[in-house]
């Protein structure tokens, strides 16, 4: 059965991508939550940023009742071709401690 959540890109960054061939950072953003994006040094790092970053903003966004972007579901990936080095990950709303139906009023 599928979840409900939010599709999440995780790029790799190289500091000079001829001559290393390990990441030195690790980027993630999710699309429509402008303050949500992060950086860490690997992708467990950047990924439990990101956790937090998304729930703050989407409690932020309800507290103000503004539009929410509308969570996807885990079986259908976001029809976008990722960049080298970068990949889409699904984080579930109960991953983040919500529930769809907090936010489904509120979506936009």
């Amino acid at each position: 059965m599928a979840q409900q959540g939010y599709w999440v890109l995780c790029e790799d960054i190289k500091a000079n991508p001829e001559k290393d061939k390990e990441p030195s950072l690790c980027m993630a953003r999710v699309e429509g939550f402008h303050y949500a994006d992060v950086m860490g040094s690997s992708r467990t790092e950047v990924l439990n940023k990101i956790k937090k970053a998304l729930r703050s903003n989407i409690q932020f966004l309800i507290d103000c009742y503004n539009d929410v972007p509308p969570p996807a579901y885990s079986d259908q990936p976001p029809p976008k071709k990722t960049i080298k080095g970068g990949a889409y990950l699904f984080i579930a709303l109960a991953e983040i401690g919500l529930v769809a139906e907090m936010i489904t009023p509120l979506l936009t």
